[in-house]
C-alpha cells in the first residue's frame, strides 16, 4: 500500500477487543491500554479513504488471508488510476509465489495487465471472444505476453493494446497509423474492437508482426511496395505469411521488379554498365583506395527509384511489367499483406490539387471525420476490415 500510495501504511486496530478496526497510519506503541486505544482511535479508518485505496486493500487482504488456495478475481483495477493500477498488477505478479496461490483474474484494464506481465509470474492470457453466437476461447502464452507489455518498441508504440483487440492493423509510420486509426473510429462499430499500431518505421514491420501474431487474432498488414525492395526480407514475408517458402510465380515477379527498379538487361542498360565499368577499371590505376563516382551514382539511381515506387506506388511501372506487380499485390491480400497501389498515405489525398497553407495530415484527418474521405482509399479499407473479420 505505501508503494501504490504514498506511504500510506494499513494497520489493525484491536485495542478495543471486542472488535477489529483496519487503519491508516502507524500503530501507536503505549503501555497503557486505555491511551493505546485513544492513539489508535485518532487515526483515521480505511472506510474513509477513497474508493482506490478501499479497492486495493481489500485485494491485498483477500490473498493474504487465502494462500495456497485458487483466487479469482473480478475487476480488480475497476476505478483505479492507471499507475495504481499497473503498480496493484505488479505486486500480484511479484508475490504470488509468496501467496503459494493460483490467480484467476478478469480485467479489461491495460495498466494493470501490464503490470502483471512485468511482474516475477508467468502470466497466461485467455481471451474470450464472441463470434456469431459462439465464443472463441484462445491462450497467449507468458513469453507472447511479456513481448508485447514490456519490451521496448513495442511498449513505445502501445502494442499491449492488442492484446484485448479482436483485429490489429499494423501500420509503418505514425503518420498513417493516424490515418488509419480516424478511419477505424469513422467507419468501424466499437464493439468490433480494431486496434492499429505502428511499427516505427519498415525496417522493424515484420518484426511486429511477428510479434502480434501471438495474440491469435487476424493482423492485417499496411504497407508500401518497397516490401519487395529485398529479395531476402520478401522470403522471409513469404514464410511469415504462408508457412512454407515462397512460390515460385512470386519471386519471379518481384525479380522482374528489381530488374526494372535497379537497371534492367536492355542495350542502353549495358551500354551505360560497360562505360561504368571502363571508369572504374581507369580510376583503379588512378587511385584504388577511392569508391569510383560511376559506382556511386549507379546505386543512388537504385535506391532513388525503389524510393520512388514506395512513394508514387504502380504508376511509376513500365506497362508490361505492372499487370504481374498487381496480380501479385492482389496475391498477397489472401494472407493479410496489404500494399498501396499509390504508394505513401499522401497519394491519397493528393488528388490533383495544389495543397493547403495547413499540414496535409490536417486535411486529410479533417476530410475523414467530415465523411470526405477519398473514395478508392475507403474501398481498400473496408476490404482490409473485411479480411480481418473472416472467421
Amino acid at each position: 500500500m505505501a508503494t501504490l500510495f504514498d506511504d500510506i501504511v494499513i494497520t489493525l486496530d484491536a485495542s478495543r477487543v471486542v472488535e477489529l478496526t483496519l487503519r491508516t497510519g502507524n500503530a501507536p506503541s503505549h503501555a497503557d491500554p486505555r491511551r493505546q486505544a485513544r492513539a489508535f482511535a485518532s487515526l483515521p479508518s480505511l472506510g474513509t479513504r477513497s474508493e482506490a485505496v478501499r479497492r486495493c486493500a481489500a485485494i491485498l487482504i483477500v490473498c493474504l488471508l487465502n494462500k495456497g488456495r485458487v483466487l479469482l478475481l473480478d475487476s480488480v483495477d475497476g476505478g483505479l488510476p492507471a499507475h495504481t493500477a499497473r503498480g496493484l498488477g505488479r505486486w500480484l505478479s511479484d508475490h504470488q509465489r509468496e501467496l503459494d496461490a493460483q490467480l484467476m483474474i478478469a480485467s479489461a484494464g491495460s495498466a494493470f495487465r501490464s503490470g502483471l506481465c512485468s511482474g516475477g509470474a508467468d502470466v497466461t492470457l485467455v481471451r474470450l471472444r464472441r463470434h456469431e453466437g459462439l465464443i472463441h476461447v484462445n491462450a497467449v502464452p507468458p513469453d507472447a505476453c511479456r513481448l508485447l507489455e514490456c519490451s521496448g518498441i513495442a511498449r513505445a508504440v502501445g502494442a499491449g493494446e492488442c492484446l484485448a483487440a479482436n483485429g490489429i492493423l499494423l501500420t509503418e509510420t505514425d503518420v498513417e497509423r493516424a490515418i488509419y486509426q480516424s478511419l477505424v473510429d469513422a467507419d468501424v462499430p466499437g464493439e468490433h474492437r480494431i486496434h492499429v499500431v505502428h511499427s516505427l518505421g519498415p525496417s522493424t514491420l515484420l518484426m511486429m508482426h511477428t510479434r502480434l501474431a501471438t495474440v491469435g487474432v487476424r493482423v492485417a498488414v499496411l504497407a508500401t511496395l518497397d516490401v519487395f525492395a529485398s529479395s531476402e526480407r520478401f522470403q522471409e514475408w513469404c514464410a511469415r505469411l504462408t508457412g512454407g517458402a515462397a512460390p515460385r510465380a512470386w519471386m519471379s515477379t518481384r525479380d522482374r521488379l528489381a530488374i526494372e527498379m535497379e537497371g534492367g538487361p536492355d542495350r542502353k542498360t549495358l551500354a551505360e554498365n560497360t562505360r561504368e565499368l571502363e571508369s572504374f577499371l581507369a580510376q583503379l590505376h588512378a587511385n584504388a583506395n577511392e569508391t569510383p563516382p560511376a559506382m556511386v551514382a549507379g546505386t543512388r539511381r537504385a535506391s532513388d527509384r525503389w524510393r520512388e515506387l514506395r512513394v508514387k506506388g504502380l504508376s511509376i511501372l513500365s506497362s508490361e511489367l505492372r499487370p504481374w506487380v498487381e496480380e501479385l499485390v492482389e496475391e498477397l491480400k489472401r494472407y493479410g499483406l496489404f500494399l498501396s497501389p499509390v504508394g505513401s498515405v499522401r497519394q491519397w489525398f493528393q488528388d490533383g490539387r495544389s495543397p493547403s497553407g495547413s499540414p496535409w495530415i490536417e486535411d486529410a484527418m479533417a476530410k475523414i471525420e467530415r465523411g470526405a474521405c477519398p473514395e478508392p482509399l475507403l474501398a481498400s479499407f473496408r476490404e482490409t476490415i473485411t479480411w480481418i473479420r473472416m472467421p
